[in-house]
């Protein structure tokens, strides 16, 4: 469930969700056939799929952002926390939270164990 923080004027300023996936690695966003063909794998799509439902048509317009994630592994799942950040942002990209993944100005991803995989996303203006 996605939950977000309007200003006085309606407009989004901070949005929160939280999707039941960890993010696939940045190594295998884009995947290349032996035919030289490119094509996008499906532990990848699953994870945009999943963060455009749960970012419920939401979006943050803002000329820079923050973005903070929380990864959950669970058991016998590995992940390096650096190649997490660029399928966070696309996903982010794709499913329209953000306008272009350039303006985001701070970014941090914490990596954490637990029973069940989990990715907690926030968005904020940035407010430098």
């Amino acid at each position: 469930m996605a939950t977000f923080v309007q200003d006085e004027h309606g407009n989004v300023m901070a949005f929160f969700m939280a999707v039941p996936l960890v993010p696939p690695s940045a190594n295998r966003v884009v995947r290349h056939t032996n035919a030289g063909r490119h094509y996008v794998p499906k532990d990848v799509q699953e994870f945009d799929h999943a963060v455009r439902l749960f970012a419920r048509g939401h979006s943050i317009q803002g000329k820079e952002y923050k973005v903070t994630a929380r990864v959950i592994l669970p058991p016998g799942k590995r992940g390096d926390v650096d190649n997490f950040q660029k399928p966070i942002l696309d996903s982010l990209v794709k499913a329209g939270v953000i306008d272009s993944d350039a303006k985001v100005r701070e970014c941090s991803i914490r990596k954490e164990r637990g029973r069940e995989p989990l990715t907690e996303i926030s968005v904020e203006v940035w407010k430098g």
